[in-house]
């Protein structure tokens, strides 16, 4: 038997896991109690993130061959890591710096959460347009590119309306500041970029000067 304290948490993580399941269907009045109810759950948000890498490792390597967008079958680890769980993490970062210098009401905690809840669709959905590209032919295209889109476009009307009811901003006000925060990523990216260039010059430069030194 259960004492109530138990019950409690019972009630209490049940709800958690319910919750992004309401979010398929009733995606503001879930964003919402995830906001104000607090029943959003880190560790799920943290599971749905951890999913996401395995359907983007699965889908780079399993997508059938005339579907591809290139003839590289080998999958890069560190490469699939980067274009998803790296670019969910750069985005929580620029939109909370962002939203915080206009007047967001959202935190980093709760803005990690709903962005990671809001890739619940693709997935569900990317696993089974894999499995759908091999066995579809060339001529289905249109099924399996019509399929990817809704898959992405369900993924970003959550994000849209997780960063929307997060910060309590309006429609207007958050499309600006989803395109600020998506110019902030392409210039965090471009510095990344510089940084390893120039580091990768200057431990050339200082591995040359060792070696003359030595020979």
């Amino acid at each position: 038997m259960m004492n109530e304290e138990e019950k409690v948490l019972s009630i209490q993580y049940k709800e958690k896991i319910y919750i992004f399941f309401r979010l398929l269907t009733h995606p503001i009045d879930a964003l919402n109690d995830v906001k104000y109810e607090k029943k959003g759950s880190l560790t799920i948000a943290n599971i749905i993130l951890f999913l996401f890498f395995l359907v983007h490792m699965f889908s780079s390597s399993k997508t059938g061959y005339l579907f591809l967008s290139s003839n590289e079958v080998k999958v890069n680890i560190i490469s699939v890591f980067l274009t998803s769980v790296g670019a969910v993490a750069l985005w929580n970062v620029c939109n909370w710096a962002v939203c915080t210098l206009f007047d967001g009401e959202g935190s980093f905690r709760e803005i990690w959460i709903m962005t990671c809840y809001s890739i619940l669709p693709y997935v569900i959905l990317q696993p089974m347009i894999v499995l759908f590209s091999n066995v579809l032919s060339i001529d289905e295209t249109v099924l399996y590119s019509t399929l990817s889109t809704l898959a992405m476009a369900w993924f970003l009307l959550l994000a849209f309306l997780s960063m929307m009811v997060c910060q309590q901003f309006t429609v207007t006000k958050t499309i600006v500041l989803a395109i600020v925060t998506f110019l902030a990523i392409l210039a965090v990216a471009f510095l990344a970029l510089m940084l390893f260039s120039t580091s990768q010059q200057i431990i050339g430069f200082v591995k040359n000067i060792v070696l003359e030194l030595l020979l």
